[in-house]
């Protein structure tokens, strides 16, 4: 890899995993689940509080799951796939990382980051999040692609809406003619 390409990956990685423990921290505020945590059911904190909470170890690896999510629009083999489909294959890839970074840090290394009790496995991925995740993939491959233009001078995303046509391809730069979108 060269200098360039993984300086690229970390800024990638970094921002991308700022924006997944910020949006982490939302829902975790708005549905008041503190994973693995009673305090509200024990009363030492009020469910208008908003109070949500993430681990800085969230960051590193939410922003290499998005990253890999990010990557499935840069493979010349998905060009044709639907965001259905790329919806798919990006939750199966975040889920694995959770699962396997789960492992690794709260079964190996005892370090107590998360704990699903239900609808689990292994007590490190909760199923009953596949749904919000399938919504935010199409965001995930937005912002991957907004970064990359922004940031590196690659090619201009479609606008974000595009990104939610699920039975479409997902949107490229070719599909951009006369300012508008076929």
């Amino acid at each position: 890899m060269t200098r360039q390409r993984l300086l690229k990956w970390i800024i990638l990685t970094v921002v991308m995993g700022l924006v997944y423990t910020n949006i982490e921290l939302f829902f975790r505020a708005i549905g008041q689940d503190l994973v693995g945590y009673d305090l509200v059911k024990n009363d030492q904190l009020k469910p208008w509080s908003l109070a949500g909470w993430t681990s800085l170890w969230m960051i590193p690896i939410g922003g290499f799951a998005s990253y890999l999510v990010g990557m499935l629009n840069e493979i010349p083999q998905t060009r044709n796939w639907k965001i259905w489909q790329v919806s798919a294959v990006g939750v199966v890839l975040v889920f694995t990382v959770e699962l396997v970074s789960g492992l690794f840090c709260n079964t190996l290394l005892h370090m107590g980051i998360w704990h699903y009790t239900r609808f689990d496995i292994l007590g490190q991925i909760c199923l009953l999040y596949i749904f919000p995740w399938t919504a935010l993939i199409p965001f995930t491959l937005w912002l991957d692609d907004l970064l990359r233009f922004y940031m590196f001078g690659e090619q201009r995303p479609a606008p974000f809406w595009r990104y939610y046509h699920f039975l479409k391809p997902v949107p490229r730069d070719d599909e951009f003619i006369h300012g508008e979108y076929r």
